[in-house]
């Protein structure tokens, strides 16, 4: 090989070595990483967009549990003596309680019942409704009505609850 050749190959063989690895290495992987961050970015973007509704879902469920489990307890309770007793623990002076069946759907009954009193601290029917709601049971009051009030405070009227039952 004569002097010039070798000079051109002794400088060149770096530069191809150079090209080659740019050109099958480098920038393949260059491009590569770029995809990856977006696909990053954009899964990102995703996750934050529907974080907010997982948070619902949880929330969600967590009530709907709650609810299911009010349901359950409902089939193993006699619901006018729980009331008599909530009832008399908050000083309510019952003059009637009244259960009946409204109907029933996907496995839930649905009994109305009311509950007229006499003479009773607004303030312990107040609590009494309070209770009844928040007891382990699915009892939603739906109607209110105060009839009387006489001159020392004392109440008289009807409250008309909801109660749900799982009947299977």
């Amino acid at each position: 090989m004569d002097e010039r050749l070798k000079n051109y190959v002794i400088f060149a063989t770096p530069f191809i070595f150079v090209f080659l690895y740019l050109t099958v290495v480098y920038f393949p992987l260059k491009n590569s990483i770029e995809k990856l961050a977006t696909k990053k970015e954009k899964i990102y973007r995703d996750f934050q967009e529907i974080e907010p509704k997982l948070r619902e879902i949880k929330a969600f469920n967590k009530s709907f549990l709650e609810i299911e489990k009010k349901l359950k307890n409902g089939k193993r309770i006699d619901i006018v003596s729980f009331i008599k007793v909530k009832a008399q623990k908050f000083g309510v002076n019952v003059k009637d309680l009244k259960v009946s069946v409204s109907d029933e759907k996907d496995n839930v009954e649905r009994k109305t019942v009311a509950l007229s009193f006499y003479e009773t601290p607004f303030k312990s029917v107040k609590k009494l409704i309070w209770k009844l709601e928040n007891s382990p049971y699915y009892l939603k009051a739906v109607f209110f009505q105060v009839s009387d009030m006489d001159e020392n405070g004392l109440v008289s009227g009807k409250v008309v609850f909801n109660f749900y039952e799982e009947t299977r």
